[in-house]
């Protein structure tokens, strides 16, 4: 848990604060609201790229490193690639509403991306146990994706 808190840490590079600053700031401004957030969504991608490939290049790696060589998790950070681009979109857009102002926007989404979660990793759990258990982990934080978009 602690080594996916870190991964969507990076991803983001800590820019929700700042985000919401510059939104704030720039919101009467259409053109430098755009390259802002322009800004944001390259240095975002980039950073998820980079992070993304590491995570699928050296996905046995990092199954043995935290787990062990008895058990083959790399699934787990195949699916952590694969889910990164979606959570750190969603970041960007709840960060978005939140400088617009859209309190209740942002207390939705976070709602229902949390039902959402927890229906999906009851489901994963149920179904996969161990493996579901540790899906659950990576793949609910992305589906906030879904409910902001």
């Amino acid at each position: 848990r602690n080594f996916i808190t870190s991964i969507e840490a990076l991803s983001t590079l800590g820019l929700q604060n700042g985000v919401v600053k510059y939104v704030v700031d720039t919101k009467d401004d259409e053109a430098a609201l755009k390259k802002v957030l322009a800004t944001v969504f390259v240095s975002l991608a980039a950073m998820v790229l980079v992070i993304s490939v590491g995570l699928v290049v050296f996905a046995q790696v990092w199954s043995s490193w935290l787990f062990g060589t008895n058990t083959d998790y790399s699934t787990i950070f195949l699916a952590l690639a694969l889910a990164l681009p979606w959570y750190a979109a969603s970041i960007l857009l709840v960060s978005v509403l939140n400088g617009l102002g859209q309190f209740q926007q942002v207390i939705r989404v976070n709602l229902w991306g949390n039902i959402l979660g927890l229906l999906v990793s009851l489901v994963l759990v149920w179904q996969l146990h161990t493996q579901g258990a540790l899906l659950s982990l990576v793949i609910p934080p992305a589906l906030i994706f879904v409910v902001v978009f």
